[in-house]
């Protein structure tokens, strides 16, 4: 069995940006929600094929 490789890496301050590179300044609530969305959207996707398969 293949060793799982859970050592933590180091996080440069810059986040591999090009040196001296400025962070996007992000307007409140964005960013995260686009995932979240998706995430429910695929958890609903789920939920109507488990549905399908019990009315066979």
């Amino acid at each position: 069995m293949a060793r799982k490789n859970n050592k933590k890496k180091k996080k440069s301050p810059l986040g591999g940006r090009v040196l001296g590179e400025k962070k996007k300044e992000k307007k409140w609530g964005e960013g995260k929600e686009g995932r979240k969305k998706k995430r429910k959207k695929k958890k609903k996707e789920k939920r109507r094929k488990k549905g399908k398969k019990k009315g066979r």
